[in-house]
């Protein structure tokens, strides 16, 4: 997001595009690795863990998916929010640290 910075200030000074468009944009660009990186921790984890014992198998795996793939989804799109919140790298680690672990934990 840091990266970004310049050429989205320099693309809105000119009105290129609308602040709305560029985050639809950037929100439509993290679903698909919100899915991939959610699969690639569940799968294993799921097994490992002997979820699959009890009930419908496809059920609870698609339930734990669905709440991975949030939880994911908050903790990304809160590193995009105080990215944008905040001037400089390290602070907005920090904050967004902090915030999830008062918040979460």
């Amino acid at each position: 997001m840091y990266a970004q910075r310049p050429s989205f200030y320099r693309e809105k000074y000119i009105n290129i595009y609308d602040i709305k468009l560029y985050t639809v944009a950037n929100t439509l660009v993290e679903l698909p690795y919100l899915a991939v990186s959610s699969l690639f921790f569940l799968v294993p984890y799921f097994f490992l863990n002997k979820f699959d014992d009890v009930g419908v198998v496809a059920v609870q795996f698609f339930l734990y998916f669905a709440y991975v793939a949030l939880y994911t989804g908050v903790v990304v799109f809160m590193g995009h929010f105080s990215s944008t919140l905040f001037p400089s790298e390290p602070v907005s680690t920090i904050y967004t640290g902090r915030t999830l672990c008062d918040s979460f934990m």
